[in-house]
């Protein structure tokens, strides 16, 4: 069964995640060109840094934009939904180009997709997108970004308060990155209730309103969010294959629902087989 068949495919990354050296992997893909960076380790931020530094320009978690870089080229992404645009915008966009170059021909050939090697990201800060345009084009990687701009207001979802993004873009997904937004840019309230206090964790229902489009394979990779992802595992109602990686602070969800037919098939077995 195919749905058996990406299960396995699922439980593969999960180990390879956990065997990534960084590195190496740096070096061999040449991401120095993309970034600049002396030490391999997570950083480990004070409790108050993000809050502190909100609309400024944070400190790249290099091990976490490796492991974006590596996830995209081996799971073949085409076509990838960036919520909330930054650094890994640009490390998605070179892996694209990597995928471009190698699967193209076979692709076009033998899939049925749009929106082919694009990332189209979304963000509710101006300022971000403004420095993420910026660095796409000084490195060349524009033409793999589509970075626009929407709200991103608190809402009720089955009687739940969460946050969405107003307009999302007109895309087929088969990878999915969250990072954001930035909770202190989720405008409204509900019931006297914001996100605007610090103690409050993220959650979104974007994803739960999509979810009966996306097509069996769908990659979602949450960075973080562990109440944004708790919230997703209890809600999404499709056949999805979940592991939260602790050491790594993210969280993984699979579509591993039955194929949808033939073109189906052939994705999954393209996106499956290494």
């Amino acid at each position: 069964m195919k749905s058996n068949l990406l299960k396995k495919s699922f439980i593969s990354l999960v180990g390879k995640i956990k065997k990534i050296n960084y590195r190496k992997y740096y070096l061999d893909n040449n991401l120095d060109k993309i970034l600049k960076v002396k030490e391999f380790k997570k950083i480990e931020f004070e409790p108050n840094y993000i809050i502190d530094n909100f609309n400024k320009k944070y400190e790249p978690q290099i091990l976490d934009l490796i492991r974006l870089h590596f996830i995209t080229k081996y799971m073949k992404s085409m076509t990838i939904l960036e919520l909330g645009c930054g650094n890994s915008t640009l490390f998605l966009s070179d892996a694209l180009k990597h995928n471009k170059k190698k699967f193209s021909t076979y692709i076009k050939k033998n899939l049925r997709k749009k929106n082919l090697f694009e990332i189209h990201s979304v963000d509710s800060n101006y300022k971000y997108i403004k420095l993420t345009k910026e660095k796409l084009k000084k490195k060349n990687l524009d033409n793999f970004a589509k970075i626009t701009y929407s709200t991103s207001n608190i809402t009720k979802y089955l009687g739940n308060i969460t946050s969405e993004f107003r307009k999302l873009p007109d895309i087929s997904p088969d990878f999915i990155y969250i990072d954001g937004p930035h909770r202190k840019d989720v405008l409204g309230e509900v019931d006297g209730i914001s996100f605007k206090n610090d103690d409050r964790p993220l959650t979104s229902c974007d994803i739960l309103k999509i979810e009966n489009l996306l097509i069996p394979g769908t990659l979602i990779l949450i960075d973080g969010l562990t109440n944004y992802s708790l919230f997703l595992k209890k809600n999404l109602k499709r056949n999805w294959a979940y592991k939260r990686l602790e050491k790594e602070d993210i969280s993984l969800f699979q579509l591993c629902d039955h194929s949808l037919g033939y073109l189906n098939d052939r994705y999954i077995k393209f996106i499956t087989e290494k």
